[in-house]
């Protein structure tokens, strides 16, 4: 994985994004009430969950209070433009589609990541298809495409990235809280690390049963996996077998 220039280095790169403008004075509580992270002048992951907290729409946002910038994937617009369209009742908000653009993403060398408009210049540049993968290794979804939509919130990469459970209440709140202060949730993303010399395949087995699911697009000996939740404890090692 060409992961350096994120890791080392300050690197940026582009990636295609629908922009949409939302202002009013009630634009800042809107959102608030409505995704599962706070609103803020900080560009955040965000996401729409049903009431049963299964993803409905995920997304980057920055928000002054009373207007907001939204950079959504294509294929998941509409249904975030659906939200606004079943719940704006009397609310002061206004939303605008400003539709395709290129934006950049910059990062690396202990700098917070930013997202601007246009490439900044004297930043090294990488590939898009490489800051899928930096993504993907820091466990956040991607920022072109749909991740997981129909999902519990729980089980995927979105919980660590845009869930801040001391937000307050949301769409899906209850059910998200139930999980994560009860038992957590039945399957979840966590790194793997292979300490043996055998081949891998896509199933762990504990006992005979699945106990992890492997994304064989490893970092050296690293995996990506989703793990149950009897087994998903940090340090652990397990003598278990893959399934052929």
């Amino acid at each position: 994985m060409k992961l350096a220039p994120f890791r080392h280095t300050l690197a940026q790169a582009p990636f295609e994004i629908h922009r949409v403008h939302v202002t009013g004075a009630d634009c800042f509580d809107f959102l608030q009430g409505q995704s599962t992270q706070k609103v803020s002048s900080t560009w955040a992951f965000h996401a729409f969950l049903d009431r049963a907290g299964r993803i409905e729409s995920h997304f980057v946002l920055w928000s002054s209070g009373s207007e907001a910038t939204i950079l959504v994937s294509a294929d998941l617009k509409p249904v975030l433009l659906s939200r606004f369209e079943r719940y704006v009742i009397s609310e002061d908000v206004t939303i605008e589609d400003l539709g395709p653009e290129t934006w950049w993403f910059a990062t690396g060398a202990g700098r917070q990541a930013q997202f601007y408009p246009a490439a900044v210049e004297g930043v090294a540049l990488v590939s898009s298809s490489e800051l899928d993968e930096w993504l993907r290794w820091q466990g956040f979804p991607p920022l072109s495409k749909a991740f997981q939509v129909g999902e519990l919130i729980n089980q995927t990469r979105l919980f660590e990235a845009a869930v801040d459970m001391k937000k307050g209440c949301f769409p899906g709140q209850e059910v998200v809280a139930k999980i994560h202060y009860n038992r957590g949730a039945a399957w979840a993303p966590v790194l793997l690390q292979k300490t043996g010399s055998g081949p891998v395949t896509e199933a762990l087995l504990l006992e005979d049963k699945v106990v992890a699911k492997i994304d064989l697009g490893n970092d050296d000996d690293w995996y990506q996996a989703d793990v149950l939740r009897y087994v998903r404890v940090d340090g652990l090692e397990l003598n278990a077998q893959f399934k052929i």
